[in-house]
């Protein structure tokens, strides 16, 4: 009985897969990749033996190009690690990101927002400062 315990669980992981979800739109088909209300979820999955001989993982994406002076935004799912760099296949974008947590690529704004963030952070403290000194 142990002996079939352990091969069911050995055979669960050796079949097992590696999954993540990501948002999949591209807004030069009519997508709108800004409200994930409207976004499409995505799994992307590997299987666990294909993840150790590509020595990869599933990644969400995220390219932003300039096509004649406007933003087409891509989000999907693809895959990551020391043999393949999914940036490297856009050059020519403005933004190209990856991430490996579920649903990480969902704003195009997200530095953007830090940005600012940071400044009114930054600027009230010097304030504060300032009135101490």
């Amino acid at each position: 009985m142990r002996k079939l315990l352990v091969l069911v669980i050995f055979n669960s992981l050796v079949a097992s897969s590696v999954s993540l979800k990501c948002y999949n739109c591209m807004s030069s088909d009519g997508g709108n990749c800004e409200d994930t209300a409207q976004m499409q979820v995505k799994e992307c999955e590997i299987s666990a033996s294909a993840s150790s001989s590509l020595h990869a993982q599933p990644v969400c994406l995220k390219v932003v190009k300039d096509i004649r002076g406007f933003d087409h935004i891509t989000k999907s799912c693809t895959f990551s690690g020391s043999l393949l760099d999914p940036c490297k296949q856009h050059l020519s974008a403005q933004h190209c990101s990856t991430c490996d947590t579920n649903l990480c690529n969902k704003s195009s704004n997200f530095f953007i927002n830090s940005f600012f963030i940071f400044i009114a952070v930054l600027s009230n403290c010097l304030h504060v400062f300032h009135r101490i000194f």
